[in-house]
């Protein structure tokens, strides 16, 4: 019996791997045609894209696994903004409307990010890597929550019949389903995970943050972007109007954009990246690892340092919580472990001692006059922030039922287009994703939304007081996150509107969802 079965797991393993290199190798020659195609508008931009899909295929094959090389795959091209524009027309016909008030508006046209199509590839890895109906039956398990989501999914786009609602609705689904897939599939992911391979995750988002940080001290200093055109970084130069400077001292200054289309999004990944960091340095601190506490807190200074880079307040304010919120639980926990380190040694040596512990005040001075002029200087959005809101509630009011579409709030302004303080036209979206998903979708289905959200951020920050002394680390995540979340969602838009900002969403979600499942020790 034990035969038949060992000789039945061989089997297994040898089509599994079977179908893993046929889907990878396919995958490497479709998109090494394409390139192929595509160097003749940017070489650089292709070679670098095969670069990286090289050393995806020869991770598939190195370690026999889809879902690790399309986690370092995701890691890898996150933070580069290339993209594919798409055409407004197609066999002849009109596939979308790019002009609002007879002014072309870019963001208006539909695009392809290459972050969409690493997605892509992982959610199509489940169903490669694994038998294709038991991932199917795991869908099933939540039928009715699928059916909904399907269903409002192909009447949105019949609805709208545009170009741009299609793109920007599937890469929301996209996001939607490889999150529930890397969910249902958490115990492969421990299983996949070993501790080497968390090192190799680790070291390859360290070379990130370096290469974002030396790109943005490069657009400080040198007030212009540097050339890195074909990964993604925006044409910039400070003083000219479409590009995010200020003034300080007198001085104009270019906020920095590493490769991403925005400080603020730049600022958003950063400030997430930074609560993953201090987490990690409690936790060695726990385990009273020396270089594994001093190793992760100097990445989190250069962290910090790239988000006040940036100028981005809502970025620098989420800093500064988490590291009062990191000093003052580690200042706890350190006052914790040494009354458990005496007490194991007043065992040891069978002594009664009264001991004080004379507690160590950590001081925070960040006295940064950019940081206080960004707070007192003229060009503060909040007016325009302002203006763009009361757009959403005549938008709200105007398309109560189906909303306006997924990415088209821009080309319903109209006659409604608020203008700024210098007389520009404000073309963008509102800044505040609530107000934006009752504006694109309609207060029933976007209110539904709003809904879930709120409802998961609040179930979780309950279950935060149940566990703040069995898991001190894991609520300093949690609050963290929720604080991350609650900025950036009510002053900013690119969460729902840009594939960096969605993935991060989705990494919000994801992160709570994981959250509620925790039981508590009785």
């Amino acid at each position: 019996m034990k035969l038949k079965n060992n000789r039945a797991t061989k089997v297994l393993g040898f089509l599994r791997n079977w179908r893993m290199q046929i889907f990878s190798s396919c995958i490497y020659i479709v998109g090494a045609a394409i390139l192929l195609v595509l160097a003749k508008q940017n070489l650089g931009r292709s070679l670098f894209i095969f670069f990286i899909l090289t050393a995806w295929l020869i991770n598939v094959f190195r370690s026999k696994t889809l879902l690790f090389a399309n986690v370092l795959l995701i890691i890898a091209v996150f933070p580069f903004n290339i993209t594919i524009q798409l055409s407004e027309y197609f066999l002849g016909f009109e596939l979308a409307n790019f002009q609002v008030a007879g002014v072309r508006i870019d963001s208006l046209i539909p695009v392809i990010s290459i972050l969409d199509l690493a997605f892509g590839i992982t959610v199509t890895s489940f169903f490669v890597e694994h038998n294709p109906i038991f991932q199917l039956k795991k869908l099933l398990k939540s039928k009715w929550l699928w059916v909904g989501i399907m269903t409002y999914y192909i009447a949105h786009n019949l609805y709208f019949l545009d170009w741009l609602v299609f793109v920007n609705s599937s890469r929301m689904l996209l996001v939607a389903v490889l999150g529930y897939l890397a969910a249902v599939n958490w115990e492969y992911f421990r299983h996949t995970f070993t501790a080497k391979r968390v090192g190799y995750v680790r070291l390859l988002i360290v070379m990130n943050i370096f290469v974002q940080l030396l790109i943005s001290i490069s657009q400080f200093v040198y007030g212009r972007s540097v050339g890195l055109h074909w990964l993604g970084e925006s044409s910039l130069v400070k003083g000219f109007y479409g590009t995010s400077w200020m003034t300080l001292g007198g001085r104009v200054y270019l906020r920095a954009y590493g490769s991403f289309p925005h400080p603020n999004v730049l600022g958003g990944f950063l400030s997430l990246t930074l609560i993953y960091a201090l987490s990690a340095s409690w936790v060695r601190l726990r385990q009273r690892s020396k270089r594994g506490f001093i190793i992760h807190l100097l990445t989190s200074g250069l962290l910090t340092l790239n988000i006040l880079l940036t100028f981005s307040r809502t970025a620098i304010s989420i800093a500064a919580v988490i590291w009062g919120l990191f000093i003052i639980g580690t200042v706890f926990d350190i006052r914790k472990i040494i009354r458990v380190y005496k007490a194991k040694r007043l065992e040891k040596r069978v002594k009664k001692r009264s001991t004080k512990k004379v507690s160590s005040i950590f001081g925070l001075s960040l006295i940064f006059e950019r940081f206080k002029q960004l707070l007192t200087a003229e060009k503060v959005s909040w007016t325009d922030r302002v203006k763009l809101a009361k757009t959403a509630m005549i938008i709200i009011l105007e398309y109560p039922l189906f909303g306006v579409g997924t990415g088209k709030f821009i080309q319903y302004i109209g006659k409604n287009v608020a203008v700024t303080s210098g007389g520009h036209y404000l073309f963008e979206p509102v800044h505040n994703i609530f107000l934006l998903l009752l504006a694109e979708h309609g207060v029933i289905f976007g209110g539904m939304m709003v809904l879930t959200i709120l409802g998961l951020l609040v179930g979780t920050l309950r279950k935060t007081f149940d566990l703040i002394y069995e898991k001190p680390v894991l609520v300093f995540c949690q609050i963290c996150i929720a604080i991350w979340f609650l900025l950036i969602s009510n002053v900013d838009h690119y969460l729902l509107t840009l594939p960096q900002g969605i993935a991060m969403l989705g990494v919000f979600v994801l992160f709570e969802a994981a959250f509620l499942r925790i039981r508590p020790r009785i």
